[in-house]
């Protein structure tokens, strides 16, 4: 069965771009056939991962929708032999790409084409928390009361600071206890040091290194290269602790 993972989220700047390249990676290591798709029409980071060969599609342009590319996009997506597909969606096109997939019963028409979709939303600590939780909710309310459900995978990203609240932590929050049943896997990024992790990290997107890239760059020295070892090893580990 083909798997189509929507990375998506309406607030910006959460790490989106680094799911995407790490949920790619991951699936690569497993000898897997991988398509790559990025819809962002402002940053269009994913496309810089030239080792993925990303499809850059925007279904935004000049501040119009580009109906047209959404089924572009879908058409692409069908008619690939990748086993894996992973569709980096921008935060301005959150809405609008999730208008099109309800308005058009798209999650039908992968059932019928033999694909499984898996949403993926990413929560932050800090003062991006309140506004992450507004995309999470909104994917919880448009798709689990559909026919056909789309698996759910929540992302925790604890870079920006703690997900908790009144030293709650994110399986005792409200939002979670209601809705438990409709998501499927929790992802606990790793928490990694800011100083020692967060260059490193920020480089790797910007140039659009995979971690075996970074690792064997000439410009690194040994330590860095070793925190780059670990960073991919606890992602992984994350993703297979989760049982995506």
């Amino acid at each position: 069965m083909k798997k189509i993972h929507l990375i998506m989220q309406g607030k910006g700047g959460v790490g989106k771009t680094l799911v995407s390249s790490v949920l790619t990676q991951f699936h690569i290591a497993q000898d897997l056939k991988v398509l790559t798709i990025d819809t962002d029409p402002v940053n269009k980071s994913f496309s810089r991962f030239r080792k993925f060969n990303v499809f850059s599609l925007p279904l935004i342009e000049n501040s119009e929708i580009r109906k047209d590319n959404f089924d572009i996009m879908i058409g692409k997506i069908l008619d690939s032999d990748a086993e894996q597909i992973i569709i980096d969606n921008g935060a301005s096109s959150f809405v609008p790409l999730n208008k099109y997939i309800l308005d058009t019963d798209c999650l039908s028409l992968f059932q019928e084409s033999d694909c499984e979709v898996y949403l993926h939303t990413v929560i932050v600590g800090g003062q991006g928390m309140d506004d992450s939780f507004l995309g999470l909710r909104g994917l919880l309310e448009n798709y689990m009361n559909q026919s056909v459900k789309p698996r759910l995978a929540v992302w925790l990203n604890p870079f920006f600071g703690k997900i908790e609240n009144e030293g709650k932590t994110f399986k005792e929050f409200q939002m979670y206890e209601t809705h438990r049943d409709n998501i499927n896997y929790i992802i606990e990024m790793p928490d990694l040091d800011r100083q020692l992790f967060g260059t490193l990290i920020e480089n790797m997107l910007k140039s659009g290194q995979t971690f075996d890239e970074a690792y064997e760059d000439s410009s690194l020295l040994i330590p860095q290269k070793h925190r780059i070892k670990i960073t991919k090893q606890r992602f992984f580990e994350a993703i297979q602790t989760a049982g995506l």
